[in-house]
């Protein structure tokens, strides 16, 4: 596995968990919208869409709850084995600054401000760590 390969295995966790962040803000959207919806009593009879717009929030509440549930799922999957790979390393620099980067989502500067070292040692032990890292 070349080490491009390698990275685009441990970004996989980071996008699930921004997908995962997206459907809850999508879902508290959704959720907010449906408990604002109230039928209007003018006296007069008239058809009422009411509760066309109550169900259809409700199956859009439902159907994000279910990819919800799926990026869940796929997430849990993802971190053991991300973190797997991440500890077969062996080596605590390393696993440090592929955790920050792969699991907090940290930026090469946050990274070299939070190790102590400068952006482009970083850079070095990172190419090092995609080189040493162990992915099944």
């Amino acid at each position: 596995m070349t080490n491009q390969e390698k990275k685009v295995f441990l970004l996989k966790y980071s996008k699930c968990n921004k997908k995962i962040s997206l459907l809850i803000e999508e879902l508290y959207l959704w959720e907010t919208r449906a408990t604002k919806i109230t039928s209007v009593n003018t006296g007069m009879p008239k058809g009422s869409g009411t509760s066309d717009k109550i169900s259809s929030s409700v199956a859009r509440i439902i159907q994000i709850k279910e990819e919800l549930q799926s990026e869940i799922d796929k997430l849990s999957d993802m971190t053991s084995k991300v973190y797997k790979a991440i500890n077969s390393l062996n080596d605590p620099t390393l696993e440090t600054l592929l955790m920050y980067r792969y699991i907090k989502g940290l930026s090469w500067e946050e990274i070299a401000v939070k190790m102590n070292y400068n952006s482009r040692w970083i850079l070095r032990l990172h190419g090092k760590a995609l080189t040493k890292i162990n992915i099944n």
